[in-house]
């Protein structure tokens, strides 16, 4: 056995059942030959988990980009559990697997929303909203968001929220970005151009207490991004609900759109 310092170690064989002939020189047999290296020194660091590709969001507008670490979901449904308390089931509604909803110009607020608990200064809402009917063509909007509460809706926001809305209207539609304490950010008139019958990929992500992102793609969530807006100087506080709702306004038409794959990262 050798022992490794700081400069060197020897290794080096010999004798065993040694004898000396009159010629002084030993003879014998080498048996039993083995070799130990020991290291006396500080211990090399336990291995360290790398992120992969799943583990973390890419976000990438036109001015600004980020990464969040994804993790688990604090909460996710498919719309089959019954989760979200509905304040008129007749338009906003848990049914077939997603979240209808049907933002009818009646006058009426109409609204859906589920408590999560209190949420951290960052956070991620994520979800599938695909249009079926009356995209541009009615003036409805449709909100989508986190609020302290989620009862509130029509043409107020909640006392405190972070929220996004598709303000539908005829040439000049176009998708809002709201945090409390902060300015309202919009796409310009008529954009981006959505379709009844498509799909889109929206996530709100919550980069610290004072700031907000909405992103909005095609075909996934990794997929072509559509809409990008920035809010600063948010100070939304209390938020504890994940809320649906509409614009109560009278007039004609609706914008009919489901709901579906919503997870919410705390």
């Amino acid at each position: 056995e050798a022992n490794l310092g700081n400069d060197f170690f020897a290794m080096g064989l010999g004798w065993t059942d040694f004898t000396r002939n009159s010629y002084d020189v030993g003879t014998g047999d080498i048996k039993d030959l083995s070799l130990a290296v020991t290291y006396e020194g500080p211990m090399a660091p336990s291995p360290q988990k790398l992120l992969g590709l799943n583990d973390v969001t890419f976000n990438v507008g036109t001015t600004t980009a980020s990464v969040g670490v994804a993790g688990s979901a604090t909460f996710s449904t498919d719309f089959t559990d019954g989760y979200f308390t509905e304040l008129d089931s007749s338009k906003f509604t848990e049914s077939g697997g997603v979240m209808n909803l049907n933002s009818v110009m009646d006058g009426s607020i109409d609204n859906a929303y589920y408590n999560v608990g209190a949420v951290d200064d960052t956070w991620i809402l994520k979800g599938d909203w695909k249009i079926t009917s009356g995209i541009a063509s009615n003036s409805a909007t449709t909100n989508v968001g986190v609020a302290d509460d989620g009862t509130v809706g029509g043409n107020n926001n909640p006392s405190n929220v972070v929220v996004w809305k598709w303000m539908n209207n005829a040439g000049n539609a176009k998708f809002y970005f709201f945090c409390t304490g902060g300015s309202p950010q919009y796409t310009s008139n008529g954009n981006p151009s959505l379709s009844n019958g498509s799909t889109y990929y929206w996530t709100i992500t919550k980069t610290s207490a004072s700031t907000a992102e909405l992103s909005v793609k095609e075909t996934s969530h990794s997929g072509t991004e559509i809409a990008s807006l920035s809010v600063s100087s948010c100070t939304a506080t209390g938020l504890d609900e994940v809320f649906f709702s509409n614009r109560d306004v009278t007039s004609s038409g609706s914008l009919v759109t489901e709901m579906d794959n919503l997870e919410f990262h705390n």
